[in-house]
């Protein structure tokens, strides 16, 4: 009879970084400090903030800073964090992926209450290594404008605004890709992420990434605009569903669509659209989710 063995618990201490809280495994830590400075053998460790190596702006201190010791022995050195705080154990099993183009300091988030935190992999905190790209995505040729001549729906949206006496800019995906449309929840913050990549939000118990395609197409990011809302859509093929930015009003269309070719040159990346049309009073995009989520969450240059 095969027994399996039962997944072993981590032991997570929480850093607290300003208005920020991270996960370290617990077994990576020999010990905590109240002063600047370690030995061993009378020989100092280097210390490093913490804050600093996450690429987070320092924050004014109120209260005394600590320093945990990583590692062993003359290999080890010291990170200076706001504070620390116990965190409930996680499975590994309960770890997930965080997208390709975030932090590799990053090993994934865990579920603490009701709240999801990153969880540092603090060996990688010094790593040269790149940040690793997403898969390639295939350019190809966008689609034919009978393609929306068909029954079905699209839900459209809009990314930016319409300047006075322009035509606007009209964003779709197909229902069947619509997951749901929500409003904006808090995000968590990955630290050296993609400008679009905007962080990581819980949709049904499981975090899935924001992304701000307003980025990709040429527009004003929407992440700091206060009236915004997200659809959860997963691409063709893909388990992992992503979370959009969007404006606030949404339409479902129906198709067939009465429109004519594409009559204007497009400010953004050809491949992020699967279909451009022109309508009665605004030109569509129908979306390539699949292109527009791997291209925001390409590693910044």
């Amino acid at each position: 009879m095969l027994t399996l063995e039962a997944p072993a618990p981590l032991r997570l201490l929480g850093c607290i970084l300003g208005g920020h809280t991270y996960a370290i495994d617990m077994t990576r830590i020999r010990g905590l400090h109240g002063a600047d400075q370690l030995t061993v053998d009378k020989n100092p460790l280097p210390v490093f903030d913490l804050a600093e190596r996450l690429g987070l702006p320092r924050t004014a201190m109120h209260e005394p800073r600590h320093l945990m010791r990583i590692g062993e022995g003359a290999d080890g050195f010291g990170l200076l964090v706001d504070r620390v705080m116990p965190l409930p154990s996680a499975l590994n099993d309960a770890i997930y992926p965080v997208p390709r183009g975030a932090s590799p300091a990053i090993r994934g988030m865990v579920r603490v209450g009701l709240d999801w935190v990153p969880l540092l992999d603090v060996d990688r905190l010094f790593s040269e290594q790149a940040i690793p790209a997403p898969a390639a995505v295939t350019p190809r040729r966008p689609a034919r404008p009978h393609a929306l001549a068909g029954p079905g729906r699209l839900v459209s949206f809009a990314l930016g605004e319409t300047r006075p006496r322009e035509r606007p800019w009209v964003f779709a995906l197909t229902i069947g890709q619509v997951l749901e449309v929500r409003d904006r929840a808090p995000a968590v913050d990955l630290p050296r992420s993609p400008p679009a990549l905007t962080g990581m939000i819980d949709w049904q118990e499981r975090p899935i990434a924001l992304i701000d395609p307003a980025r990709c197409v040429n527009s004003p990011p929407l992440a700091r605009q206060p009236r915004t809302r997200v659809i959860v859509a997963a691409p063709p093929g893909s388990p992992e569903p992503v979370g959009l930015l969007i404006r606030p009003a949404v339409r479902v269309l129906r198709m067939p669509l009465a429109h004519q070719p594409r009559q204007r040159p497009l400010p953004f990346d050809a491949d992020l659209a699967a279909c451009v049309v022109e309508l009665a009073d605004e030109t569509l995009v129908l979306l390539d989710l699949a292109a527009v989520a791997a291209r925001c969450v390409r590693p910044c240059p």
